[in-house]
C-alpha cells in the first residue's frame, strides 16, 4: 500500500492524501522513488477507478490532484500499511 500527499502544497486541495496498492516491482524498488518499480510496476486503484503501469498511474494522479510543479508541488509517495494503522486499537 502506497500512500501519496502532495507536498509543499500552497493551496487546499480536495484530497491532500490518497492510497492505492502497487505491485510487480523490481527486486531493489524502493516505495519513495518509483523511478526504481521497474517498467512492470502496475497500479491499483479502486477510487480512481484505475489499474494501469505506475508511470501512466502516476501521470493520472498528477493531473487528477492538479498537483502544479511551477508551485513547487510534487507527489511524495511512502509505503503504508492502513489496515495496521486503523486497527491497532483492537490489539
Amino acid at each position: 500500500m502506497i500512500q501519496a500527499e502532495i507536498q509543499n502544497s500552497k493551496r487546499i486541495h480536495g484530497c491532500p492524501e490518497h492510497y492505492f496498492l502497487s505491485t510487480a516491482w523490481q527486486a531493489e524498488a524502493k516505495a519513495n522513488d518509483p523511478n526504481t518499480w521497474g517498467k512492470n510496476a502496475l497500479v491499483l486503484d479502486a477510487w480512481m477507478p484505475l489499474f494501469a503501469p505506475a508511470e501512466h498511474a502516476l501521470k493520472r494522479y498528477h493531473d487528477v490532484f492538479k498537483v502544479d510543479s511551477t508551485l513547487g508541488e510534487s507527489l511524495k509517495l511512502s509505503l503504508s500499511d492502513v489496515y495496521s494503522e486503523t486497527t491497532s486499537h483492537l490489539r
